[in-house]
């Protein structure tokens, strides 16, 4: 554990319905005090054509600091609009693809032809149980859900798109990456918890080989 400022770590508290849909409050603490000059002093994160992905939960600026670092080494940013927030027009003209859900995506209050104009190159809108729909400049598509029970919610988003950035990081394209994210992200919410509930890769694999959408 390394402590850098006397505040506490960040906190989400999560509730979960009968249903296993969640609701989340967050606490931000330490995320809050990340700042552009952490994101300076870490260079050696930044892979000359790798793959960067981030999320709200830290200051804006520090998120467009670290986009425009990863632009610089070639780097494929993916920006996962969690929580719900206004996107900075700075902040889209170096994002690669977006992956924000129904409610994230009306919150950013921009159709997928404005997203594409200010810069994004993908719009990968999750639907929860009705899959996901890939839009880019020359079309869309939808990639159907797994059909599971779902126990718990929370984590599902996350796992998404952890699962769709190391998957194309493995050298998949888009439609694969993203399947093997819907498949991963439908095991997660079978299980409860949040990082307990994510699965492996070889668990997901297994998944796919045994289920058929």
């Amino acid at each position: 554990c390394i402590v850098r400022k006397p505040v506490h770590s960040g906190v989400a508290l999560i509730f979960v319905d009968e249903r296993g849909e969640n609701s989340i409050g967050v606490a931000a603490g330490a995320n809050s005090l990340l700042s552009p000059e952490d994101i300076e002093a870490a260079d050696a994160c930044f892979e000359e054509g790798g793959i960067l992905l981030l999320q709200l939960e830290i200051p804006m600026d520090t998120v467009i600091c670290a986009c425009r670092k990863a632009k610089s080494k070639n780097m494929t940013v993916i920006l996962n609009p969690a929580p719900a927030a206004p996107i900075p027009s700075e902040l889209l003209q170096y994002t690669d693809i977006i992956t924000p859900n129904e409610h994230e995506l009306a919150q950013i209050g921009r159709s997928a032809p404005e997203l594409f104009d200010a810069g994004v190159g993908l719009l990968v809108n999750t639907l929860g149980s009705r899959g996901v729909r890939v839009t880019s400049p020359d079309g869309s598509y939808t990639v159907p859900a797994f059909r599971v029970k779902a126990v718990d919610t929370v984590g599902a988003g996350d796992c998404f798109n952890g699962v769709f950035a190391a998957s194309l990081a493995l050298g998949m394209d888009v439609k694969e990456a993203v399947r093997r994210a819907v498949a991963s992200a439908a095991l997660a919410v079978t299980r409860e918890g949040a990082q307990a509930a994510m699965p492996t890769g070889d668990e997901t694999d297994e998944f796919i080989r045994n289920h058929n959408v």
